[in-house]
């Protein structure tokens, strides 16, 4: 009966683990898209959030509800985007991100 529960145990927290450390990757990917969609922006400022939203379901499996924005005043150039993230497996815990970023507005010499 002890070995059960041991092996239930570890089985628990190895889930923990796993969707932690997915969790942990989703907000670097999220993170490196919002991110090149602030450059994009500062040299093509047609980009629309929409784009952004979309980008960021394409690049992060399991992203729930998005809402994101880009912000341009002329020097610098600001995209950000909050998102909730349901990791892979059994749904323990549902993780929120906000992640931003923020680069100069490329100007042609």
């Amino acid at each position: 009966m002890e070995g059960i529960a041991a092996v239930a145990v570890v089985f628990i927290l190895f889930t923990v683990v796993v969707q932690l450390s997915i969790a942990l990757l989703a907000h670097q990917v999220a993170e490196a898209t919002v991110a090149a969609a602030a450059r994009e922006a500062s040299l093509r400022p047609g980009l629309s959030e929409e784009q952004l939203e979309a980008d960021l379901v394409a690049m992060v499996p399991g992203v729930g509800h998005v809402e994101a924005g880009l912000i341009s005043d002329g020097r610098l150039s600001r995209a950000w985007a909050a998102f909730e993230f349901l990791p892979p497996g059994p749904l323990l815990r549902s993780f929120e991100f906000w992640v931003e970023a923020e680069v100069p507005v490329v100007v042609a010499p």
